[in-house]
């Protein structure tokens, strides 16, 4: 089974960068690893859910569904406190790993 990478909306405010790019996903699914995009996570940096899934990456519902899921999650910032109160760490399943 492929690692699973993570890519979630930035929850930085004013932050519009993201982790990764179209080209980036196409690059980490040419070394056989599963690619999942938080839905909305590129457009602030001018990227489209459409240019990640003709990338290879699946589009995820939501921030909870991307750290759930994936064994990998690539971040701008630093997990952080969500405006719901939850901190973007407590959502990482058992075992994953951040990198920001």
């Amino acid at each position: 089974m492929p690692l699973i990478i993570g890519i979630p909306t930035e929850i930085y405010p004013e932050e519009k960068r993201v982790a990764a790019t179209p080209a980036t996903v196409a690059k980490l699914k040419k070394l056989g690893l599963d690619v999942q995009v938080q839905a909305g996570a590129g457009d602030a940096a001018g990227f489209a859910d459409q240019d990640y899934k003709d990338a290879g990456a699946t589009i995820a519902e939501n921030a909870a569904a991307v750290f759930s899921t994936s064994d990998m999650v690539l971040k701008v910032r630093p997990p952080m406190e969500t405006a719901g109160g939850q901190h973007e760490a407590l959502l990482l399943k058992e075992g994953a790993c951040v990198i920001g």
